[in-house]
Formats: C-alpha cells, sequence, structure tokens
C-alpha cells in the first residue's frame, strides 16, 4: 500500500463490491485513466516563510503533505495535480508585541519534478497528433 499511496500522491481508493463486480471494475477503470493522464509534480517540495512574529502551525495542516522532520518551513508533498488544495494555519510566535500589530507577510517557493511528454510536440513546440 505505502508504494501505491506514493505513486498515486497519496490518494488510494476502495471500491465497494456491493454494487456489482462490473461496475467496480468500471469505475476502476475510469480512475485509473484519469490518474495517468492528469498532469502531475512529483516529489514536491514547499517552503513557507513567514515575518519573524509568526510560524506555520503545527496542529493546523490541511492537504496531502508532510512536515520535514528537520526544519519548520518545510513541507513535503509526494505529488500534486491542478486539483489538490493544500492549506496551513499561522502561529504567533512573537513576544514582543501583540499579534493585533503585526501583519503577516508570507514567502512561499515550491520546487516540484513533471515529464513531459515529447511525443506530443512537433520540432517547433507546437502540440502535434499522436499516430
Amino acid at each position: 500500500m505505502t508504494s501505491l499511496s506514493t505513486l498515486s500522491g497519496g490518494v488510494v481508493r476502495r471500491y465497494e463490491l456491493s454494487c456489482g463486480v462490473a461496475a467496480a471494475a468500471e469505475r476502476l477503470g475510469a480512475d485509473m485513466t484519469n490518474m495517468s493522464e492528469r498532469a502531475v509534480a512529483w516529489n514536491c517540495t514547499l517552503r513557507v516563510r513567514a515575518t519573524p512574529e509568526y510560524k506555520v502551525s503545527a496542529t493546523e495542516l490541511y492537504g496531502l503533505y508532510c512536515m520535514d522532520p528537520l526544519t519548520d518551513d518545510m513541507l513535503h508533498v509526494a505529488a500534486c495535480d491542478p486539483h489538490q488544495t493544500i492549506g496551513m494555519g499561522l502561529e504567533f510566535a512573537g513576544s514582543t508585541s501583540s499579534y493585533q500589530d503585526m501583519n503577516p507577510c508570507m514567502q512561499m517557493a515550491f520546487a516540484y519534478t513533471c515529464h513531459i511528454d515529447m511525443m506530443d510536440q512537433d520540432e517547433e513546440g507546437e502540440e502535434g497528433v499522436k499516430e
């Protein structure tokens, strides 16, 4: 199961056989086609920095990612597609002023690996026709 969830970006589905094996097999086939044709970024790293008075909350993390065990501002995502959403909360970490006086400023950097199928493009870089 670990390699399946890693390759699918954390998406593992369970199909009920009570609705019939043929219906479950059809849905599985459609889901596999959808997953193989979508644009996906792999081995993603998201760095989030905030003003010194704030930090990313370890208790308010939403989405398919995990915190880096060594740094507080680094998140790891197995795979990401255009339909995924991530969210996080900020905690007030400053002690010199109140949080009402400070407006947080955030900086985010997202690094990823993707596969580009060169068979879909001709020499000019325009989309070609598959044969």
